[in-house]
């Protein structure tokens, strides 16, 4: 069953893209890379 295969696939997605937007985030923060 694919279903399955893509629900187990799904969280390990989420931690990753929330990662890439905590580095977007932080990124526009100023003061923390210094940009």
């Amino acid at each position: 069953m694919p279903s399955i295969e893509l629900s187990t696939d799904v969280p390990k997605a989420d931690p990753t893209s929330t990662t890439a937007i905590s580095f977007f985030f932080e990124d526009s923060s100023p003061g923390r890379y210094g940009r």
